[in-house]
């Protein structure tokens, strides 16, 4: 997309440094570390960190197909505390873990108009979940931004 601030490393992100397999069948949707026949590398974000691979990052977009409370578990130890991450949900089991390690490191967090419906409903989609840090200086304006877009 010819970004420049965008870095594609080849491992999959979640809390152990090591191999998974990956796969699934018919759409990415139900692609899933663990499942499958692929050999994937797999790296947490403190080791990518620690080896000078990235540096900290201030925002996250996490989207990994029910893989999110692993990728958020190796992910929290190097956040700042004005940290942002948007976070696409895709089961009720990844959303309470996550939502359980976020208030624990003292994130506010919006959901999505979608992920407030799957919560009451049968999950069928992946909504996105809003967090910030809580020295993060701008939440009031991204919240009230996110409200005024029906997010």
């Amino acid at each position: 997309n010819k970004l420049d601030n965008v870095s594609v490393l080849p491992f999959a992100l979640s809390n152990f440094d090591g191999e998974s397999n990956f796969g699934g069948s018919g759409t990415s949707k139900m692609f899933a570390m663990g499942a499958g026949t692929e050999i994937v590398a797999v790296r947490s974000a403190a080791s990518l960190l620690s080896e000078g691979m990235v540096a900290q990052p201030d925002f996250v977009k996490i989207d990994v197909e029910g893989a999110e409370a692993d990728t958020l578990r190796g992910l929290l130890p190097i956040l700042s505390p004005s940290s942002r991450l948007l976070i696409a949900m895709h089961n009720a089991d990844a959303d309470r873990a996550c939502m359980e390690m976020l208030h624990e490191a003292g994130f506010s967090c919006v959901a999505s108009r979608g992920l407030d419906e799957n919560r009451v409903a049968r999950w069928h989609s992946d909504p996105d979940l809003y967090c910030v840090g809580p020295e993060y200086a701008h939440r009031e304006v991204d919240f009230a931004a996110l409200r005024a877009a029906s997010f």
